[in-house]
């Protein structure tokens, strides 16, 4: 695919067709290992960010925290919805979540 042109006028025909798909993960893998306890876990909370992922997020925190006992909350907003978190950011959750809960807003 070509670049379009630097600066254009009134009479440019040209029709620039950008996929707005950003870009796609091929990791795959199988579900995790359930949990024995939530007992004093670390959650991760992966909001994609949308209007309102944060806070319902927060919500199911909050109740989670209060009824089960989960231990420290670690979060994170994907700086734009359509996008994949980085890999620096699931390499986080790996390394310090023992669960992540991820939310789509709106």
């Amino acid at each position: 695919m070509n670049d379009p042109p630097a600066t254009t006028n009134a009479t440019t025909r040209d029709v620039w067709l950008v996929p707005p798909t950003g870009w796609g993960s091929t990791t795959t893998r199988g579900a995790a290992k359930r949990l024995d306890t939530v007992d004093g876990i670390t959650l991760g909370l992966l909001s994609n960010g949308k209007a309102n992922g944060v806070e319902l997020l927060d919500r199911v925190a909050d109740e989670l925290a209060a009824h089960l006992g989960i231990g420290r909350i670690i979060r994170h907003t994907k700086p734009h919805p359509s996008l994949p978190a980085s890999d620096e950011v699931m390499t986080m959750f790996a390394e310090r979540a023992h669960a992540v809960l991820i939310a789509v807003g709106d």
